[in-house]
């Protein structure tokens, strides 16, 4: 329990109930912080910046530096200033020495890859301008139904050589692509497709009968062999692996823009 006249502070590496997808580790609520007579409560495990409480502060100051692309943005440290009388302020210090970032690129009205080029010429020459003399890890992300989806598609390795060409480019080798997905879809009607008596029309009827069930996909024996078959490496940590609806969800759409883009390839939709 607390020490009366004096200041307490509660040091917990725990991941308070019901607030992060992070493993339930040492799994405590806020209530019993608060009941505990303390000032302040300094929380680790959880990797984002989270005031939770201020009377009394209980605090997940985050972790100083991104370790991957999914802890984006400015990563920081918290001075606690406490005064004679126990009052407590707080000043973020921003500390991240390489911070991550997520560009989404609309490429929508992108008539042709090289038009999804030059635009994102522009938001990097943009981001560029905001380093402050510092690399930045990107992850860009391309999406959108676009008449560009073919060329795109077609060469995802080209695409990834030509971000970090522009990158290169508009950042003076601040500037680190470490990922490139493309995410864009063709501009079809689908109506008609799937009225088609063909090998395009088909793969559209397929895909839009699994989308009208695609809570049922989690389901598939191949997905639960995959889930059994997951190493852990991947299956955990900080980018797991989940074949979970949302994400066979997500691969359906995607296989479904990659053939009929192979399709297309051969014959134009």
């Amino acid at each position: 329990m607390a020490v009366p006249h004096f200041c307490n502070i509660g040091v917990l590496h725990t991941n308070l109930a019901g607030i992060s997808d992070h493993a339930n580790y040492a799994p405590c609520s806020l209530e019993t912080l608060t009941t505990k007579g303390y000032q302040y409560w300094a929380l680790g495990h959880v990797h984002n910046r989270q005031v939770l409480c201020r009377d009394p502060y209980i605090v997940y100051p985050g972790n100083i530096q991104g370790r991957h692309g999914k802890e984006q943005g400015e990563k920081s440290c918290e001075l606690v200033n406490v005064s004679d009388s126990f009052a407590i302020s707080l000043k973020t210090i921003p500390t991240s020495v390489v911070p991550w970032l997520e560009i989404d690129l609309d490429a929508t009205t992108c008539s042709s890859a090289e038009e999804v080029y030059e635009s994102l010429r522009n938001a990097l020459t943009k981001q560029s301008a905001q380093q402050r003399d510092r690399v930045q890890a990107l992850r860009l992300r391309i999406f959108g139904n676009t008449d560009a989806h073919l060329q795109l598609s077609r060469n995802p390795e080209q695409v990834r050589s030509e971000a970090i060409s522009i990158a290169n480019e508009c950042g003076g080798g601040l500037l680190w692509v470490e990922r490139v997905q493309i995410a864009t879809l063709p501009k079809l009607d689908r109506e008609a497709l799937l009225l088609r008596d063909d090998p395009v029309g088909e793969v559209v009827r397929i895909a839009a009968d699994l989308r009208r069930d695609s809570a049922s996909l989690t389901g598939w024996n191949m997905v639960e062999e995959l889930r059994k078959k997951l190493p852990t490496d991947l299956s955990e940590g900080g980018e797991p692996v989940a074949p979970d609806s949302a994400a066979v969800t997500a691969a359906l759409q995607e296989a479904e823009a990659l053939l009929l883009a192979r399709l297309s390839a051969l014959e134009p939709l």
